[in-house]
Order: C-alpha cells, then sequence, then structure tokens
C-alpha cells in the first residue's frame, strides 16, 4: 500500500520534530514529506499536490491553525486534518470540527490518542482514495468515448499508467484476478462474475496471459485483450476485448484471446457467410454434422461472436418458418450468448424445426400466466427460450410463436420490459451503483444492460437517475 504522505505544521520547532519522533510512522501507514513552521509555508507545500494528512497547530502568527484548516477545506477538500494544540478551549474544536477535522489531539501527545486519530485519518483516506480511483477508472471505461485524449492521458497517469508504454484492456468473465505479479493494473466490476482491467505489463504481454491462462483453467473462465491506441478510444477497444472474451462461444474453449485486426473486409465476409446458410430438408445426423462443420469453420477463419450474431439472423430470415422470423428474435449477441450459451447449440436450434412443425392450439392461455409468474419471480436470474420452453416440454420456435400469438409481443421484449421496470424502481428509489441494479435485475453485463437502456428510454441510466431527480425537485 502507497504510504498516506503527511505534512506537520507546527511554529515550535521542538514541538514539530518531537511529533515526527514520536511514532513509527511507516508501520502506521505514515510517510512525513515536509515539516513547516507556518500556515503560508504549509499553503506552499499543499500546493505541490503531495499532502493527503494535515497536521496542524492551533496557535501560530500570521495564520492560525483554524484559518489554515477552513482554506484547506475549500482549496483541496481532498486532504484530511487533525488538530493539534496545547490549549483545551472548546471553541477550537468546535470550529476544527466545523471545517471537517478528522480528530483534536492536545499536547503533551498521547501516543494511543494520536495513534486513534491516525488511523481515523487512514480510513477516510483510504476511502476517498478508493473512490477517486473508481470515479476515474467509471471516466475512462464507460465515458471516454467523449472525454479529450489529453484529459484521458491524464487519468491514465492518476491511475499509475505510463501513457508512453503499452496499455491494454482486458474483459474478463467468471472470475476476478490478480495481476499485480506481472502488471500494474486497476480493475472494475461490470457485472456477475465479469471484470474489466486496465492492464501495463511490468515486463511483456506473454507474462500476462500465462496468468490468465492457468486462471481461466482453474475456474472455466474466459477473457479477451485489446491494446489501447494511441487515440485513446477506450470504449471501442473495451467492445473488442468483449468480443474475444466471448470466443468461447464459437470455440467452446475458455481461454484468454488476444483481439486481432480482420483480416477479411465486412462485404466479402457476409458472402462468405451466405455461403455457409443451411440447406433445407436435413435429417437429424446431418444437422449435427452441419452445426459441427460450421463451428470448425468459425473457428479457422477467427470469426467473432459478432460474425456469429450476423450468421444468426441470416439463418433466422432464410431458414426458419415465417412464423418464427419475428417472434425467435435476439437483439444482441449478447442475447444470443445467453439464450444459445454456444455456436454449435444455436445452430441446432435454428435450423431444428421445419415448415410444417408449427400448430395452432385451442387453449394458450392456460400456460401464458403461469410463465408470466416464473419470470416476474426470477427475472433477476437468466431467463430463456429454451428454459421456459423445457418447462412447457415443447420446442423453442413453437413457443415463441404461441407466446407472440396469445400476447401480441416477443418472449424476449416482455422479459426485457419486465427487468428494465425493476430497473427504473431501483434508480429512482436508491443510491445504488448503476452496475449493481444490473446484476439485480437480471443482466450479467453492465454494458449489455446500459446498451438496452439507452435503446428503450433515450437516455442512459445515469441520465434517466438525474431527470427523476430534477423532476421531483421541481415538483417539490
Amino acid at each position: 500500500m502507497e504510504l498516506i504522505k503527511t505534512l506537520i505544521v507546527d511554529d515550535e520547532v521542538f514541538v514539530a520534530q518531537s511529533l515526527k519522533a514520536l511514532l513509527d510512522w511507516e508501520a502506521l501507514g505514515f510517510e512525513i514529506t515536509a515539516v513547516c513552521h507556518s500556515g503560508k509555508s504549509a499553503l506552499a507545500e499543499i500546493e505541490k499536490g503531495q499532502v493527503e494528512l494535515l497536521l496542524c497547530d492551533v496557535k501560530m502568527p500570521e495564520m492560525s491553525g483554524i484559518d489554515l484548516v477552513q482554506q484547506v477545506s475549500v482549496q483541496f477538500p481532498q486532504i484530511e486534518n487533525i488538530i493539534i494544540s496545547g490549549y483545551s478551549d472548546f471553541a477550537y474544536a468546535q470550529s476544527a470540527i466545523r471545517y471537517g477535522t478528522t480528530a483534536y489531539c492536545l499536547k503533551p501527545f498521547d501516543e494511543e490518542e494520536l495513534s486513534a486519530a491516525l488511523d481515523l485519518a487512514r480510513e477516510k483516506i483510504l476511502n476517498k482514495r478508493a473512490k477517486l480511483t473508481n470515479d476515474i477508472l467509471t471516466e475512462l471505461l464507460f465515458l471516454s468515448g467523449g472525454i479529450p485524449a489529453e484529459r484521458l492521458r491524464e487519468d491514465l497517469e492518476k491511475l499509475g499508467f505510463d501513457p508512453a508504454r503499452p496499455v491494454y484492456v482486458c474483459v474478463l468473465l467468471g472470475c476476478v484476478c490478480d495481476f499485480s505479479s506481472v502488471a500494474h493494473s486497476q480493475g472494475m466490476r461490470v457485472g456477475s462474475q465479469k471484470y474489466i482491467y486496465l492492464l501495463q505489463p511490468h515486463t511483456a504481454l506473454h507474462s500476462v496471459l500465462d496468468t490468465l491462462r492457468t486462471v481461466c483453467a482453474r475456474s472455466a473462465a474466459s477473457a479477451g485483450l485489446d491494446r489501447i491506441g494511441r487515440k485513446l478510444r477506450i470504449t471501442a477497444h473495451i467492445e473488442r476485448a468483449r468480443q474475444s472474451a466471448m470466443q468461447f462461444f464459437i470455440t467452446a474453449k475458455k481461454e484468454p484471446v488476444v483481439y486481432e485486426s480482420p483480416q477479411v473486409r465486412p462485404p466479402k465476409k457476409k458472402r462468405d457467410l451466405l455461403a455457409l446458410l443451411p440447406p433445407q430438408g436435413m435429417t437429424q445426423a446431418q444437422k449435427d454434422q452441419y452445426a459441427e462443420h460450421i463451428r470448425q469453420v468459425f473457428t479457422e477463419c477467427r470469426y467473432t461472436i459478432q460474425d456469429a450474431y450476423y450468421f444468426y439472423h441470416l439463418i433466422s430470415a432464410q431458414y426458419l418458418p415465417a412464423g418464427c422470423k419475428e417472434v425467435f428474435h435476439c437483439d444482441s449477441y449478447e442475447a444470443m450468448a445467453e439464450e444459445f450459451l454456444s455456436l454449435e447449440e444455436m445452430l441446432r436450434q435454428t435450423v431444428q424445426t421445419g415448415p410444417g412443425e408449427i400448430v395452432n392450439i385451442s387453449d394458450s392461455q392456460s400456460w401464458i400466466q403461469p410463465v408470466k409468474e416464473y419470470c416476474e419471480k426470477n427475472y433477476t436470474e437468466p431467463i430463456s427460450i429454451t428454459i421456459v420452453s423445457d418447462m412447457l416440454h415443447i420446442s423453442p420456435s413453437y413457443f415463441s410463436t404461441l407466446f407472440k400469438k396469445v400476447t401480441g409481443e416477443n418472449f424476449t421484449a416482455y422479459v426485457t420490459s419486465l427487468r428494465l421496470e425493476k430497473a427504473c424502481e431501483q434508480l429512482t428509489a436508491t443510491e445504488k451503483n448503476i452496475s449493481d441494479i444490473a446484476i439485480d435485475v437480471g443482466y450479467s453485463d453492465y454494458f449489455y444492460f446500459a446498451k438496452v437502456f439507452r435503446k428503450h428510454f433515450r437516455a442512459t441510466p445515469t441520465e434517466y437517475r438525474e431527470q427523476h431527480r430534477r423532476t421531483k425537485l421541481t415538483e417539490a
């Protein structure tokens, strides 16, 4: 842990030196970076930006300790302070408390009292550090699209990165990882068992990959990495890393994958995928062979999950019967991955239904209400067409068609509306972190949740919360 930078201010040189010698500051987590003997010299030291804790005497010429603390609390609110004084006048303590003083310690110093005050200050400073780190990470990971490159470089430097050396984005799905032995890193949880890290290898990237291979093998996790370019389009690199982390959807292998720029241009890739569409009238054995063949082609050609999603739409448009085209629709590759879990499973399910397999039933209402009740009780967990259709012992396409026919909406749209309704309740009624709200309402990934939310409400979750606050204040 980085030592807390501490400034001692006392106009009496002997007292200041005695305080410096009284404790084993480093053992307590502090570093005395300077000793000053006036308020003005203390302000000059503070302006260098190297102070986190101020220990300040009350009675000093020209500028009192209370005046110094007052000025610091306005200009440098991140700094904690402890007032030290030979006077037990309660008025001083009241003034100190008014300006957010952590503690008020009397001279001559009591070692236990001072240690207790430092413990309290350390806790508050570490919390501030964590919040600052979290705020900067949030800006880098979620808001970097609209922030100037120079500001992003400053943010990276504040987090301890050297922008002149390679920095990587790593998306890890399935577990958390300690990179301290191989890289400088800062990470954030963005979903249920989903983490994003900024990494700067101590030596070469292969050491990071070796660590990730071990973690992925031990925890059945997957990871994707992409190097941040000079333009610092971090959100774009996150998307590349996310797609790389989900390569297991195609290969069925949980391992770290480094993003590679596609060698084939999109138009040619689309023509190649069109050529892979399945023929009609296959037997079940042929369908299984077809699914395995496509998986091999996708693996060998380094197709991504985004390509798999495009291929899914091609099949839906050209192979499934007309009654299934709209209802059996996933609105993103994340939704497709949650629905089918693997490319082979997606292929098996989307090619299993022939034109004559969709039938009508007279009493559809009998199972609609139980399905809705199931969703209401389990919206925090994964809910897919496959899960619900298995409960009813019917095929996914059959269930999808019936649900749309009876309710007038797609099943996936119904579940999405339910989850977003629950999310709005939490956004307006609580101060919970938005990524935690996403998990609470059944989204395993903050980015997917934010994308769906914005599409539905034309506002981000943060904007929606702020709009509600402003409306509430206006009404009040």
